[in-house]
């Protein structure tokens, strides 16, 4: 089935009602908001599924598969892509059924029907499906998408000879970062929890859900809340039909002016974004030719001053040739700290200086300040990150860097950099550098990192991620 927006889907999932309401947008806004968008950090990669909210303790039901082998594990939430972490409180490999519990979560819970659902019943798959690592911005990440299908049988089976469960079996396409997710009725309830797919080449496929008395049945022995909801979905608009169900349910014409709002938000969010990057790029080329020119000139005056002190040096005269040296490089000094192109409030003010220095001082806070890590990543690609007072402020998570732009707070696109390379943190005594478990390593000034051991970071050390290495100085 074709991917649909949310706010399309409810439109059609309701559209046999004609009544208005004027609660028609904020239901939207509760049914999207019991979806959260779950990453599994693991040693050997990262995987995303689907949860849905349970009560509002934080209580998150999805499948063992999609938290399995997890090192760390948090959830995004939707609109504000806020992470939380999250831990596991039940874990069934069996029934491929998982429960985590994430703090300070602000959502709207699911319903959960775990009552009869017959064959040709009208159901819905919400989820996150898997984007590329590598997509910029990365708005698409918070946005659920759903698909619209029926119940082809329910009957009693198994994932691959584990226990037997109930099952439902369905035609509303689920796709990949869907598992886990919730499979609706007509009423927004959930039905059941989605599981796997075999697709056909034709882009039909058939798909598979545990039915929702397996979830509320462990839900029951651990003794954790959830409201359950068997009443009959009459979407009619008859004498039968539940108040409530009629209050909440959504116009066509509500829901398609909120898609789009929506769009038109997320157009002008995309023309920001490349403003911004023209603007970032435009100043880029301005430091990087404005190196290259002092460059040159300092290897020609070098260059001269190299021939003189060897001249004098011969002739015994190594006084003279000390004070020439003096003369020379410390109008050159000047040029370099005074003509340096200026920049805007937002990014850093310090060049990149010299990767070799003899001792290195521990940098130590400046009035709540922050770091600049700046070179060249490649032949030629200038590199200026600010880790800045803000993104230091929690001190026991820090700033991370890497190259997934929804896993890290500030972004490194280089191939040898992991998705969450490291973590650069503020303490009593100075700043720390903590890798992540990266594929490639962290080095500084030359030295490997032990994964999750933080080490000081000092003052114009070199800091190499991956292949890119970076100067570190005071921001």
């Amino acid at each position: 089935m074709q991917k649909l927006r949310v706010p399309l889907l409810l439109a059609s999932v309701l559209s046999l009602l004609a009544l208005p309401s004027n609660a028609a947008l904020k239901r939207v806004e509760e049914l999207e908001r019991g979806v959260v968008r779950i990453v599994n950090l693991m040693s050997d990669g990262t995987s995303t599924g689907t949860g849905s909210l349970l009560n509002n303790d934080g209580y998150i039901a999805t499948n063992h598969h999609v938290i399995e082998d997890y090192d760390e594990l948090f959830i995004i939430t939707h609109n504000d892509e806020q992470r939380i972490e999250a831990e596991v409180i039940i874990d069934s490999p069996q029934l491929d059924l998982a429960v985590i519990r994430v703090r300070g979560i602000q959502g709207n819970p699911v319903a959960i029907n775990d009552g009869s659902l017959g064959k040709t019943s009208q159901v819905y798959a919400f989820g996150y499906p898997g984007i590329s690592d590598q997509a910029p911005g990365g708005h698409a990440a918070v946005q659920a998408t759903a698909t619209e299908g029926t119940v082809s049988r329910v009957y009693t089976g198994s994932w691959g000879g584990s226990r037997a469960l109930k099952i439902v079996q369905h035609d509303a396409a689920v796709n990949p970062g869907n598992s886990g997710g919730p499979l609706l009725d007509a009423c927004g309830r959930m039905v059941g929890t989605n599981t796997m797919a075999i697709k056909a080449q034709a882009g039909h496929g058939a798909f598979w859900a545990s039915h929702a008395s397996e979830l509320t049945a462990i839900l029951n022995s651990k003794g954790i809340s959830f409201t359950r909801d068997t009443s009959t979905c009459d979407t009619s608009g008859g004498a039968g039909t539940d108040a409530k169900a009629r209050e909440d349910a959504l116009s066509a014409k509500s829901a398609a002016q909120l898609a789009e709002q929506r769009a038109k938000e997320a157009e002008l969010k995309a023309a920001e974004l490349r403003t911004q990057m023209d603007e970032q790029l435009g100043e880029r080329d301005k430091q990087l030719n404005w190196l290259i020119d002092n460059v040159l000139l300092a290897g020609s005056i070098m260059a001269g001053l190299l021939v003189i002190t060897l001249l004098l040096a011969v002739k015994g005269n190594r006084q003279k040739a000390a004070q020439v040296v003096h003369q020379v490089v410390e109008p050159l000094s000047q040029r370099f700290r005074g003509s340096a192109p200026q920049r805007p409030a937002t990014t850093p003010s310090h060049q990149p200086g010299p990767t070799q220095v003899a001792q290195h001082a521990v940098a130590t806070p400046n009035n709540g300040g922050g770091l600049v890590l700046s070179g060249f990543k490649g032949h030629s690609d200038s590199v200026c990150l600010q880790v800045t007072s803000s993104l230091l402020a929690d001190g026991s998570k820090g700033c991370s860097i890497g190259r997934h732009p929804q896993l890290v707070d500030l972004l490194l696109d280089d191939s040898s950099v992991s998705r969450r390379h490291l973590r650069i943190s503020r303490g009593s005594n100075g700043f720390m550098v903590e890798d992540l478990n990266s594929t490639n390593g962290t080095r500084v000034n030359g030295q490997p990192l032990q994964p999750f051991k933080p080490v000081p970071l000092a003052v114009d050390s070199q800091l190499q991620i991956g292949d890119v290495k970076l100067l570190v100085s005071l921001g």
